[in-house]
């Protein structure tokens, strides 16, 4: 029964971990994730399902080993992590503010995740987030002074999670704060906020969400109550902390090898590099026709591998490395990219205050990198990896793709012809292919483009936020201080 409701309704996309799987809903026509579910898990998953709780997947269908939940686009926190994303303390007030939104109706149902960390905790595209697996929380019992099951993830569980007390919405309090805490916050007051929401006793933490989020929304948090407290109360200090935390803490993040790796799949070759695919001539015999065709491939093409392999790295140069090579006010240059990111912030500063005729100029950052073009010769490296191919062959692994063939001309015996035109696509397709497995692996392509952003870009660019934070000091100051 339960097997044709699958069939009927769902369609298998792929299986992501041994117990969790990607489906299809052909009747509402969306994406939703299938997991296998411990049997004494039944009754919380139940208790879930009845819950408006914006921050967590809903349940769809509970059956008795699995269940059918929403699927949640967007990135784990571990995954931000991975990359070397840098979030800014709004950013992470925002994930706490949210996350104790999410536990408090949690707690208040007597319901304790007991696996908060990073992956499991995703950020969408609308910078919600959302809280996932379930699959070792419990409901709180009254009388009971230690877990049956010492479960979680070492480094986000609390000492209590491996036998020294039951496991109570404290347990979840520390596993936030021992998440956040890998985000490095520079606020001094989200670093005083997890150090206790991470403190050894739990009599020491925070009590309740309730406690955090009463401290996310005090008087003093120049983030909840900007406006008000800088009207009343204006400090220059306060001032210079939004900008640092926003502004000269801004990091720029170095591409990595997936942002200038040579995808061949991109490049159509044979109209491009014009390489000869008339060449026929004539011939009595087969063997005739053959010599002549390995003597042309030779000599139109074979003997021309580095300068088509310049001409293929001289397309690269064009599509892509063109983004860290030159500056170009273009969504994909990573130069421009990066101008666009510190004016949001910028945006983002002024947006805390009530100040009307903003000069254009304080909105705009403009980091121009002092060079062109550099140029990368790799030619070297490319053709060692093509001739690896072929071990010792050289030329003559293309000519066993030159063919000959029998054609008929009118009143006279049938002759042979010679054609390179297959020799030729599989030349290439080996320079693609090296291309791409050189800029896969190369370290010395990585660094040398790391090298460029270092010293043409990044002096120049500590140098151009740290003026632009002054001039939005500057012209600040005298507008509070009124």
């Amino acid at each position: 029964m339960i097997q044709k409701f699958l069939e009927t309704n769902y369609t298998l996309i792929e299986k992501l971990k041994e117990n969790v799987s990607l489906i299809y809903d052909k009747k509402n026509r969306r994406l939703c994730i299938m997991k296998n579910i411990r049997a004494d898990s039944i009754e919380l998953y139940k208790n879930l399902k009845k819950l408006k709780n914006p921050y967590i997947p809903q349940i769809y269908h509970i059956f008795e080993d699995f269940i059918i939940e929403e699927h949640i686009a967007g990135k784990n926190l571990s995954e931000i992590l991975d990359c070397g994303e840098i979030l800014s303390d709004e950013k992470i007030f925002s994930i706490l503010r949210q996350l104790c939104q999410c536990l408090k109706i949690l707690h208040k149902n007597k319901i304790i995740h007991r696996d908060i960390k990073p992956s499991n905790l995703i950020l969408t595209n609308d910078e919600i987030i959302k809280l996932i697996d379930f699959g070792i929380a419990r409901q709180m019992k009254e009388n009971i002074f230690s877990d049956t099951e010492w479960l979680g993830t070492r480094g986000y569980a609390p000492p209590e999670q491996y036998g020294f007390s039951q496991t109570d919405c404290r347990s979840d309090i520390y596993a936030v704060g021992a998440t956040l805490q890998l985000f490095q916050p520079k606020s001094s007051r989200l670093q005083k906020i997890i150090r206790k929401a991470t403190n050894f006793n739990p009599d020491e933490r925070f009590q309740s969400v309730d406690e955090i989020l009463f401290e996310l929304q005090g008087k003093n948090n120049f983030l909840g109550s900007l406006k008000n407290l800088f009207r009343k109360n204006f400090d220059e200090q306060n001032l210079e902390e939004i900008l640092h935390e926003k502004l000269l803490s801004f990091k720029i993040i170095l591409p990595d090898v997936e942002d200038y790796y040579f995808r061949k799949k991109n490049y159509s070759l044979a109209k491009r590099l014009n390489y000869p695919d008339d060449y026929q001539y004539i011939y009595d015999d087969e063997k005739s026709a053959f010599i002549a065709g390995a003597l042309s491939f030779d000599e139109h093409i074979f003997s021309k591998m580095d300068e088509y392999i310049k001409k293929v790295w001289a397309m690269y140069e064009k599509r892509q490395l063109k983004n860290f090579c030159t500056y170009e006010i273009a969504k994909e240059n990573f130069y421009h990219k990066t101008n666009r990111e510190v004016e949001k912030q910028i945006a983002e500063i002024f947006s805390l205050f009530d100040v009307k005729d903003i000069p254009k100029n304080l909105l705009e950052f403009k980091c121009v990198p002092e060079f062109e073009k550099i140029k990368f010769d790799y030619v070297e490296k490319v053709r060692e990896k093509i001739e690896s191919l072929h071990s010792d062959k050289g030329l003559e692994a293309y000519l066993d793709y030159v063919e000959t063939q029998k054609t008929s001309m009118r009143n006279v015996p049938r002759k042979y012809a010679f054609h390179i035109d297959k020799a030729v696509d599989v030349m290439f397709g080996d320079i693609l292919w090296a291309t791409e497995f050189f800029t896969k692996t190369s370290d010395d392509l990585r660094e040398n483009i790391h090298k460029i952003i270092r010293e043409h870009y990044l002096k120049k660019f500590r140098e151009e936020l740290k003026n632009k934070s002054e001039e939005i000091k500057n012209f600040l100051i005298p507008i509070l201080q009124k």
